[in-house]
């Protein structure tokens, strides 16, 4: 199952072959850190990767979403999360 949320209506929808496609175009880095912070342009969240505590973690990319898109990622997250154990291949999107 891959659906999206548009943050707009927040009604699930299904992925188009586009869409697909470009979800799955580019790297998926590796990250067991992620840094939040609150700014003016919105939400931005850095994704690191730590080989244990001695070794600093490794910058690996950030993303600034609007407050209403991290909102809604928020709920993408946990209602996928939800209804699949906490386990899955699935994927979804947002907007």
């Amino acid at each position: 199952m891959f659906d999206k949320i548009n943050p707009g209506d927040k009604k699930p929808g299904a992925l188009s072959e586009d869409e697909l496609r470009a979800a799955f175009a580019g790297p998926a880095f590796h990250s067991n850190k992620i840094y939040l912070s609150i700014t003016g342009s919105g939400a931005r969240l850095a994704f690191m990767e730590q080989q244990g505590e001695p070794v600093p973690p490794t910058f690996r990319t950030a993303v600034v979403l609007s407050l209403p898109d991290a909102l809604a990622l928020r709920d993408l997250i946990t209602r996928m999360l939800s209804e699949n154990g906490g386990s899955s291949v699935e994927g979804g999107t947002l907007g």
